[in-house]
């Protein structure tokens, strides 16, 4: 580093009235290398030393040139081989100390250069110089409060250290996302001396931090509304009883979507975010199917050198459409909204850059879900076999790679789900494997791709099939399923979003009471606030 070399010269002088003795015109080698080491002769220069280190193998003066022309030459491992000797062989040479550190560091060999920070702090070599070098180590090992603390002790030692050293401060505050200290750190180096280049850099610096904290929103809405045409709401199975196609159930629905949301302030690895969502569907006629969900999720997380780690908490109650017949009613029945069930989930996520550009996640999960009973008769009570309340366990690990910038990108995801459920009808294990691809299309126009397949296999037989659904009786069950979806978004003024999508789902399974086909058309606004 050039900040620690202008000690060299001055050095020289020094070094040479160690060996007087070079003074004689058939040993002046080490002068004549020292001279054209100034004269960026290296190759020279280091032909030179090695004659002085043979002539003095004894002597600290030689090895200590030897290990600054071959850091020179980039051949690193011979320039530590040197210094240590300049530091070790009579006189011990100070300075030697400060190329090796900086070397060591710069070869990332951190925990060597560590060990030789400690040698030079107890034999008083530069302290501050070895403090701000202490500093950089701690930077690397991604150790950025011991690292301010450093950078503090250097220029508290040395004045003329305090604007590098302020600046280093700044990158080390940034590097733990503390950006408003980043920011006051970086007014510090440019109050010190405007005039300097590293006050240039730090005033660019400072630009992109305070839009970052200017952007900055704690609170954020979003509020959706959309219209769609559903041709198989309730599910209706494709082919009936008797191997006869039932006819679809289509419907028009009306989607509507809240959603508020509260980021931490940016400071330091941890970080959380509070969420409330509330969705419902309300169709034209099949009013049974109409839903209402509230979910209020706390996503504390931390951030890594290499990624990061998300602990989703939530917790969500959802009401399905009820209707009862009446007789005297303006249409014959009465339409209402019932609970229908409660969830209560936690799923951390750890995700990673495993290479540049390629980004990893992995996952595991626990969902607890109770349904509420419906009103029922003693003529018709629950079936318990159907119940659909207990708990699933599930991981995944996926795959992301962005492009266009990181505009566009495409995942790709396995999970894997087990519900340990209470009706025994609903016990299964399902493998899902799906890709999904953002695709940016133009400015303010992004088209969404996706596709995935789900196989599910239930553990017990059957005990509840409709007389007649499969001619061989009651079996295990095996469903796939296959959703397939095409989306366009397109921000037609600022914040507000242009969402139309299209979607497929087709459940194939081997008992034909649960095998249908639904297409699904939605157009909707969204606007973000």
């Amino acid at each position: 580093m050039k900040i620690f070399r202008n000690f060299l010269f001055v050095f020289v002088a020094v070094i040479l009235g160690l060996l007087p003795s070079f003074a004689m015109a058939e040993e002046n080698i080490l002068e004549r290398g020292i001279a054209e080491y100034r004269a960026e002769n290296y190759e020279e220069a280091l032909e030179m030393f090695l004659k002085a280190r043979q002539l003095y193998p004894t002597s600290s003066a030689p090895a200590f040139f030897l290990g600054l022309s071959y850091k020179q030459a980039g051949k690193f491992n011979e320039a530590v081989k040197y210094y240590k000797e300049a530091v070790t062989l009579t006189p011990p040479v100070p300075d030697a100390y400060i190329e090796l550190i900086e070397v060591l560091m710069n070869q990332n060999e951190l925990k060597e250069a560590k060990a030789w920070i400690v040698k030079a702090e107890e034999a008083k070599i530069k302290p501050p110089t070895v403090a701000f070098l202490k500093g950089l180590v701690f930077m690397k090992e991604d150790k950025t409060k011991e690292a301010i603390e450093a950078f503090t002790n250097a220029k508290d030692l040395d004045k003329g250290l305090a604007q590098v050293a302020e600046f280093q401060i700044a990158m080390a505050y940034a590097k733990a996302n503390k950006l408003a200290d980043a920011n006051r750190a970086l007014k510090a180096v440019i109050s010190a001396d405007p005039n300097t280049d590293i006050a240039k850099f730090a005033k660019e610096y400072e630009k992109n931090i305070e839009a970052t904290l200017k952007a900055y929103k704690p609170f954020k809405f979003t509020i959706g509304a959309s219209y769609q045409y559903d041709d198989n709401v309730i599910g209706t199975p494709l082919y009936g009883p008797s191997n006869v196609k039932t006819p679809k159930k289509q419907d028009y629905g009306l989607l509507t979507s809240f959603s508020a949301s509260y980021n931490s302030m940016p400071s330091g690895p941890m970080f959380y975010n509070v969420q409330y969502n509330l969705n419902s569907t309300y169709y034209n006629h099949f009013h049974a199917s109409n839903t209402v969900a509230n979910t209020i999720s706390l996503i504390p997380g931390y951030n890594f050198s290499f990624g990061g780690l998300t602990v989703p908490l939530s917790y969500s109650h959802s009401w399905l459409g009820r209707t009862t017949t009446i007789t005297g009613a303006p249409d014959g029945e009465i339409k209402a909204m019932s609970p229908y069930q409660e969830t209560y989930s936690i799923k951390p996520a750890l995700n990673f850059m495993f290479l540049p550009g390629h980004l990893g996640q992995v996952s595991a999960g626990y969902t607890h879900k109770e349904l509420f009973r419906r009103n029922t008769t003693a003529a018709e009570p629950p079936d318990a076999d159907e119940d659909r309340s207990g708990h699933s366990l599930n991981w995944s690990a996926g795959y992301l790679k962005p492009f266009a910038g990181g505009k566009g990108m495409v995942n790709v995801k396995y999970e894997f789900t087990k519900d340990n459920l209470k009706g025994v009808n609903w016990m299964s294990k399902s493998d899902k494997l799906g890709v999904t691809a953002l695709i940016p299309l133009k400015e303010k126009i992004d088209l969404t791709l996706s596709h995935d397949v789900t196989y599910q296999k239930y553990r017990n037989v059957n005990t509840n099939l409709p007389i007649g659904a499969n001619a061989a009786g009651n079996i295990h069950r095996k469903d796939r399923l296959y959703n397939t979806s095409a989306s366009i978004l397109w921000e037609i003024v600022k914040n507000i979003n242009l969402n139309i999508q299209y979607a497929r789902t087709y459940s194939y399974s081997n008992l034909e009471v649960y095998e249908n086909l639904k297409h699904t058309y939605t157009i909707g606004f969204e606007y973000r606030f």
